[in-house]
């Protein structure tokens, strides 16, 4: 199903500030009293009292959402002044509840990575971590690098695509790309040693436009470029011939040559290789088998003669290791091994430690290894507890490690609706408990007694789509150790039993799986070929068979998808319609909603197929996009998702005459939205306002020897 933005939210933030706006506080109204225990707090200096005075407000607030958020965050600021433990049920709890105050929930949010960021380790030196600056907009994203004496960053700017740096201490940024209205993009970068040069990879994006379709086909030729810090003197040093990505992560200590990963999906091997910055030849350093990224980070010694690197240990479920490899590839060593997730962040200064995080102790810790010539000294050293969800940025010549934390992200809500008046009832409720900012995808089980959607946890392999479950009557949340590589475009067995999705497995192998939601054991059930992949999987009723799309060269040349139902037993398959966006099958089985276009027109549609054969028939037209979303548990109406520049509706659309019933016009910024059987709740996902944060961790390598 493609993603259909749609809006909900922002009826409730509307009413919320009307009914604060057009009455003057009473006495003894919340406004009154969190005026009262604000000067309880900052004037009195009675800390005990305010706390009490908070909680009161809360409790009190009713519908005043606004002022319940504020007095929320004025009580986590309280309490953190006694210790952390509060202060983190506070935020939390403001998080989660009150997701529409999109201020209040950001400073929340904020202060709950900066709690997190205090947590030291018993008998060592106190460890310095501070936030050097927030960054407004879109942060910094994954690949941001720190050049080596810790006067700049470069990193991926969000709002246009370019390459950028920002100056330290101050946060000055400047943009080295300007690729104005081009849709070539880049994602990861490194300063050179000498801080003169930046090298960053290049995606050039080649448009196409197939006779009668609105799609337009995409074309990607990767490349690793290099540029001057002041902009000038780009130029390309090497590029992909199958658009294979390609992603600089170091250089040599002499700036000499690029560490490059290299992902080579046709031959299906990870690469590690040295570019020259002088005439872009290429030298292999290792290869790993591996059709998707294994290799999320690798960083020269000081001195030169090694690279270490994390790859993900497929027989482990997908965790990572870390290891080191001689820099003439002669010689591989493990340095991190069964231990959970461990992941490189950097060297230090003086080549004598490895440093990484790990889960091993159920949160995600810094630790330090001894090494001396390429292998482990000993065991490792905790250094630091509880670092959080960081985006390492690489340890800098006077031994401080630089990291960012993304603020905001994608969340799951649930509100209620009322179908008759297309009314709010209940405002949106965040569900998730934990992972906060990396839920997405969110579906209703059959029965509406549970809730699934996919955590996004790391920017690579496993961690990129977890699967998991919440019981909306206990209140318990749950992972499935399905042990997949990757998963996408998830939906439920019709009996609630089995989730269906597009898979990778521990083998490589892509195709469709089905996962038991009791133990999570995944099984592929159809492997893809090199002539077919099959996408947007759906189970039948009868159990016996399955929908999916296919893409052909007929079709992309056409600008649609082939819809093909098979017998999972007789392996027989046959081809009900042509698509371009969304599907949906109606409850009994028999019926196909999909989204489709009007070639002459130019429009989106969106029609109804009998799954036994036949002519499809038109239900509706939109101006912009339309794309079913899904049928009512009666399967009398379709839900169908329209949106243009200008609006982002729902519309509730009788199956019999495609009259629309129903139209919700809800407001910005959701995605996924999925109707529980009782044709009033709505799951969806909502992006919360996004930025960054940039962290600096010092004092925490051991003293160098004299």
């Amino acid at each position: 199903m493609s993603k259909t933005t749609v809006a909900l939210v922002g009826i409730v933030i509307l009413s919320a500030g009307i009914q604060g706006l057009w009455s003057a506080p009473q006495p003894d109204s919340p406004a009154v009293l969190l005026r009262a225990a604000i000067e309880k707090e900052e004037v009195d200096g009675d800390l005990n009292a305010a706390i009490e005075q908070y909680k009161r407000v809360i409790t009190v607030a009713g519908a005043e959402r606004a002022v319940a958020a504020q007095a929320l965050l004025r009580l986590g600021g309280c309490y953190e002044k006694r210790g952390p433990a509060e202060a983190r049920q506070a935020y939390q709890q403001l998080i989660r509840d009150y997701a529409e105050q999109a201020k209040e929930v950001a400073t929340a949010r904020q202060r709950l990575a900066a709690l997190q960021s205090r947590a030291a380790v018993p008998g060592r030196p106190e460890i310095m971590v501070r936030r050097v600056f927030a960054i407004e907009g879109g942060g910094l994203g994954v690949d941001a690098a720190i050049e080596p004496r810790a006067t700049f960053f470069s990193f991926r700017d969000v709002e246009t695509g370019d390459l950028a740096i920002m100056e330290l201490p101050g946060g000055t940024k400047r943009r080295l790309t300007n690729k104005g209205a081009s849709p070539d993009v880049t994602q990861v970068s490194v300063p050179s040693p000498d801080g003169r040069q930046v090298a960053f990879d290049w995606w050039v994006v080649e448009r196409s436009q197939p006779s009668g379709s609105p799609e337009a086909r995409l074309k990607l030729r990767p490349q690793l470029r290099v540029v001057a810090l002041d902009g000038s003197a780009p130029r390309v040093i090497y590029e992909s011939t199958d658009a294979s990505p390609l992603y600089p992560y170091d250089w040599s200590p002499d700036g000499g040559r690029v560490l490059a990963v290299h992902v080579l999906r046709n031959e299906r091997v990870n690469q590690i290789v040295l570019l020259s910055v002088a005439d872009g030849s290429k030298r292999i350093v290792a290869t790993v088998p591996g059709l998707i990224q294994r290799i999320s980070r690798a960083r020269f010694s000081p001195d030169g003669r090694y690279v270490a690197f994390d790859l993900l240990a497929e027989e482990r479920g997908g965790l990572h290791d870390v290891f080191v490899v001689t820099s003439d590839g002669s010689r591989t060593t493990p340095l991190v091994q069964q231990t959970g997730d461990d992941l490189l962040l950097d060297w230090s200064p003086d080549g004598r430690y490895i440093v990484f995080s790990s889960d091993r102790t159920g949160t995600t810790d810094a630790w330090l290894l001894p090494v001396a010539d390429g292998k482990p000294q000993g065991a490792p050293q905790l250094i630091k507890r509880d670092l959080g969800h960081i985006l390492p940025m690489g340890v800098a010549r006077n031994g401080s490690f630089y990291y960012n934390i993304g603020l905001g992200g994608w969340d799951v809500y649930v509100a209620s609706l009322d179908p008759a008046s297309g009314n709010v009832l209940v405002p949106p409720r965040l569900v998730p408990e934990r992972f906060l900012g990396r839920n997405v995808s969110p579906q209703w089980s059959p029965d509406g007694r549970s809730l699934f959607w996919l955590s996004r946890r790391g920017p690579m392999g496993p961690a990129r789509n977890i699967p998991r479950i919440r019981s909306m009557e206990t209140g318990e949340e749950h992972d499935l150790a399905t042990g997949l590589l990757f998963l996408n475009q998830v939906s439920w067995s019709p009996d609630g039993h089995s989730l269906l999705g597009k898979c990778v497995d521990r083998s490589e192998r892509t195709g469709v799986c089905r996962i038991d939601v009791q133990t999570g054991q995944a099984t592929m059930i159809l492997q893809d070929t090199a002539d077919v992949s099959r996408n947007k999987p759906v189970g039948l009723p009868d159990g016996k068979h399955m929908l999916s799309v296919v893409n052909t060269a007929e079709g992309r040349a056409g600008g649609y998808a082939v819809a093909l139902v098979r017998n999972l037993e007789t392996g027989e398959e046959r081809e009900v319609a042509r698509v371009s966006g969304g599907l949906a099958v109606s409850p009994d089985g028999r019926q196909l909603a999909f989204g489709a276009v009007d070639p002459a027109a130019k429009e989106r549609v969106v029609k109804i197929a009998s799954l036994a054969g036949g002519e499809p028939r038109e239900l509706f037209r939109a101006k912009g996009t339309a794309t079913p979303i899904q049928w009512t548990a009666d399967g009398r109406h379709l839900v169908v998702g329209e949106s243009d520049h200008d609006n982002a509706v729902l519309w509730l659309v009788p199956v019999d005459d495609g009259k629309p019933l129903q139209k919700f016009t809800l407001g910005n910024g959701v995605l996924d939205p999925s109707l529980h059987a009782d044709g009033r709740q709505v799951a969806f996902c909502m992006r919360s306002e996004a930025g960054g944060e940039l962290w600096v961790m010092e004092n925490f390598l051991p003293p160098a020897k004299k």
